[in-house]
């Protein structure tokens, strides 16, 4: 067996015992035996690279084609290192990708029940002078394509005209997906820069811009960076390829009037987001699963006239289940639609946002947000009583924030607010520092009050009818709980510890009021008077003066009796006549 000398061995048969092992990979005239041969070596071209002809087939699990630019020109070659087009680097870069992308797709098999499809690799950055065409079975992996000439769309999927003209149109394009990819409308696309008419798809780390903003106060390009329409699918119903639900990871979108409009329906979004729009930054019409969206910097003031600086915005469509941030934008969550079809659960954090954190348009029918901050107004609409909001503790850093909740549950906590105003609302709240209103007719509503906070029964323009309310807490001197516009059959507790301040001024008569407010709304007990006197003084107790005494007297002498100088503290049980011995009255006040 040829082996090698060994070190400190051997002595005067190296020569002999190097010359047998060298003869095991090497020809006599030195050349490696296994050179460009089966299972050999293989040696390197020019440039230090393995030719393309002692590559492997990459027709399945590698590339089917490649583009890239070489020097001044622009080459497409297939996985076997055989030309498809090439041109001028810069000025023929779209006819070159798409020669390549046809090819790929040619090689596809379109069988949607197949799992097949073929990759184009894209190098560099290329210049777009006309619309590119994706098809089934394509995918794109890399590269920067950016518009260099007016087109309307800078990529779209096969047959997108057909769709818009027809939507119930069925041969959408599958399979196919977009992966490491810029593309830059660059100013020159005017509708959308990535428009897709397709249902069964995947993006992984794509980026999307109208165009390359050159200071912070400049606008955004008048374009709609991803628009997203389908045929609509039944639930439950099988999908024919592996990428049966459109899935969306790692998005970007950037300065565009409109950042991405969907209208598929069951999509999956995972880590989005969307920067520097001026007119809507999400629009969704579909169903949508969002594990993570960022939203920020949409604002009018970037675009057009008529722009509305929407963060996200639901007009007639659903997020199924969402956890969107929204931030610095005009608007954060904007509802325009009652006729979602699915409960949609929402997760929103807002910061930094100038109108408005969340504004329903319309009302919201079977939404349910948990809303874990926000430094802002907020405008939500229930539909009886089939949506709520529950708020996760700070609910403004400032105390200019307006809230109006209508028609909804409601649950949780907020601090530091100018104004709550309530109607229609069930649920439990804690409040700190703000002025609460509770209006209209049918609210069943417990309220804690932590400290500086001001509830109002009504309103000048909004009477309190027929609600059940239960206010606790500390209480104190910087708590107010006052009746403005009582309209009656109310049931009113309030059970503060220490001394509140009250105004009964407005109460009805037929609403009810019981608890305490650090002194008693009720309270009962006994008097004597004694021997020979005609009277007794009773500290009634209670928080203001009562209303409604009643006295009864157990001897003939004191049955009689009856009440005089009723005050603020105090009231008096009289007799007509001296009584001749001790005589009990008993009493029960009430205000």
């Amino acid at each position: 067996m040829a082996r090698l000398p060994t070190v400190g061995d051997d002595k005067d048969a190296w020569g002999g015992i190097l010359n047998e092992f060298l003869q095991v990979e090497h020809d006599t005239d030195g050349t490696l035996k296994r050179l460009n041969q089966p299972n050999g070596i293989c040696p390197l071209d020019s440039n230090g690279l393995v030719p393309s002809d002692n590559l492997p087939n990459y027709a399945v699990g590698g590339y089917s084609a490649i583009v890239y630019i070489d020097g001044s020109s622009i080459i497409a070659k297939d996985y076997e290192g055989n030309t498809l087009a090439s041109g001028t680097a810069g000025t023929d870069d779209a006819s070159v990708l798409q020669s390549a992308i046809d090819y790929a797709a040619s090689a596809a098999d379109t069988d949607p029940w197949k799992f097949d499809y073929r990759v184009v690799l894209i190098q560099g950055r290329l210049s777009i002078d006309t619309t590119i065409t994706v098809k089934s079975g394509v995918f794109l992996v890399g590269g920067h394509l950016k518009a260099t000439a007016s087109m309307t769309y800078l990529l779209k999927t096969d047959k997108y005209e057909d769709y818009l003209s027809d939507e119930n149109w069925q041969n959408e394009i599958f399979n196919w997906g977009l992966f490491h990819i810029m593309l830059d409308g660059n100013g020159y696309v005017t509708d959308t820069v990535l428009a897709v008419a397709s249902k069964r798809f995947i993006f992984d780390d794509v980026t999307v811009r109208g165009k390359e903003r050159s200071s912070e106060t400049d606008t955004v390009a008048d374009v709609t960076g991803i628009v997203l329409k389908g045929v609509a699918c039944e639930q439950h119903t099988p999908f024919p390829t592996f990428i049966g639900t459109p899935t969306i990871k790692k998005l970007r979108i950037d300065a565009c009037r409109k950042g991405l409009l969907n209208y598929i329906h069951d999509m999956i979004f995972d880590d989005v987001v969307i920067q520097i729009c001026s007119d809507v930054g999400w629009e969704e019409h579909g169903t949508s699963t969002v594990h993570y969206t960022h939203v920020w910097g949409v604002q009018s003031s970037y675009g057009f006239t008529g722009d509305r600086g929407y963060g996200v915005y639901l007009n007639d469509g659903t997020f199924k289940q969402a956890l969107l941030e929204s931030e610095s934008n005009d608007y954060g969550l904007v509802i325009d639609s009652d006729s979602c079809s699915y409960d949609q659960k929402i997760v929103l954090y807002c910061y930094g946002n100038s109108e408005k954190d969340i504004y329903t348009k319309a009302s919201a029918n079977r939404t349910w947000i948990t809303l874990l901050r926000s430094n802002r107004s907020i405008e939500f609409l229930g539909t009886n009583r089939q949506s709520g909001i529950i708020f996760g503790g700070i609910v403004s850093s400032v105390d200019y924030a307006e809230i109006t909740l209508k028609d909804c549950i409601v649950g949780g906590a907020l601090s530091w607010f100018k104004k709550l105003h309530l109607e229609k609302v069930v649920g439990r709240l804690q409040v700190r520092e703000g002025e609460v209103d509770i209006c209209s007719a049918y609210n069943d509503l417990i309220l804690d009050m932590v400290s500086a906070t001001t509830v109002n029964f009504g309103t000048t323009d909004d009477s309190l009818g027929k609600s059940k309310i239960r206010i606790s807490g500390w209480g104190g001197s910087n708590t107010y709980i006052n009746f403005v516009n009582d309209g009656g059959k109310n049931e009113i507790t309030i059970r503060t510890e220490s001394d509140t301040n009250l105004d009964l001024s407005a109460k009805s008569a037929s609403t009810r009021l019981n608890g305490r407010a650090g002194a008693l709304f009720e309270n009962d007990g006994s008097a004597t008077i004694a021997s020979g006197d005609t009277s007794v003084t009773v500290n009634h107790g209670l928080v203001t003066t009562p209303t409604n005494i009643q006295v009864t007297g157990t001897h003939s002498e004191v049955k009689d009796a009856y009440v005089t100088n009723v005050g603020a503290t105090s009231f008096d049980i009289k007799v007509g006549s001296a009584v001749t011995a001790n005589r009990t009255v008993y009493w029960k006040a009430t205000i």
